[in-house]
């Protein structure tokens, strides 16, 4: 993990639903955490507990047990909790219903500076609003424009600028391009990964797409039906992976040029996991 001492963690978290007089467990012992200027990936397939442990971290639900630390510390005291909530920003899955069509640009992206009164002058407020949509590959010249007229992959760009805009530290993606084409996927990545290593960003890049994460991401963490199966440093992962799960994930991963990616394997001493051997009783 990177030296400085921002960090975000979520440890040991469990979590269940009562439904019709039975209780569903959704969340398992998770513990996932996320530096400084690092990317880490949680990967699993839809109803594997993703989107329960984003809520458990920033609040939204509150886990049976367990606990989500920010700087090693829990988030206690109000004065704590103000800090976690500007410090830890999240960008949700779907642009076009996370921002209000009834607000321009320039409302959108000052809205947090202005709520956690981080400019005084309505001068600096406009240069930090300009500057995080100039981080993002946008202008000032789309300040007076309203979320209707861009386009998806715009839209994201333009949450991921109000995210920026608070200059936070640790940044929360939820699923932040699956709504979007694919041809503007790797722009919004792009952009994502420019931030964490610009600004020493922390991310926590929640997916449930292998493919998406393999360039991005520094460590990965693979959940399944509430359980983290297997972790570690992204690379190793997908060179050698060592639970079937993820092992099943990674065949399913689209390669554009096999015979390329053949090659590659065999000149580093590679395996390809798509062709591994998976554990009796497991199917592919």
């Amino acid at each position: 993990m990177n030296g400085d001492r921002v960090s975000l963690r979520a440890e040991d978290i469990t979590k269940s639903f009562r439904r019709g007089g039975s209780t569903t467990p959704v969340l398992q012992g998770v513990t996932v955490e996320v530096g400084a200027g690092e990317v880490v990936s949680l990967v699993g397939e839809s109803g594997s507990g993703k989107s329960t442990l984003l809520r458990c971290i920033v609040g939204l639900q509150r886990p049976d047990s367990g606990r989500i630390l920010y700087r090693d510390a829990e988030q206690a005291t109000r004065a704590g909790q103000a800090v976690f909530h500007r410090e830890v920003q999240i960008v949700f899955q779907d642009p076009y219903s996370s921002l209000s069509p009834r607000m321009t640009v320039q409302d959108i992206v000052s809205e947090g500076v202005i709520v956690h009164r981080l400019e005084s002058s309505r001068r600096r407020r406009l240069e930090r609003t300009v500057e995080a949509l100039e981080q993002v590959g946008l202008s000032a010249a789309d300040l007076p424009r309203y979320p209707s007229s861009f386009s998806g992959g715009q839209r994201q760009r333009i949450a991921i600028a109000r995210a920026l805009a608070v200059r936070p530290r640790i940044l929360i993606c939820d699923e932040p391009v699956s709504a979007l084409d694919v041809s503007v996927q790797a722009q919004v990545l792009n952009v994502i990964q420019s931030a964490s290593r610009n600004l020493g960003l922390g991310v926590l890049f929640i997916s449930h797409n292998l493919a998406v994460v393999r360039h991005l991401s520094d460590r990965v963490a693979i959940l399944r039906d509430g359980r983290i199966v297997e972790e570690g440093v992204c690379d190793e992962v997908y060179a050698s992976p060592s639970h079937p799960y993820t092992k099943a994930l990674l065949a399913a991963v689209p390669v554009p040029d096999p015979a390329a990616e053949r090659r590659r394997r065999e000149a580093r001493g590679e395996s390809d996991p798509r062709f591994a051997p998976l554990d009796e009783g497991e199917e592919r």
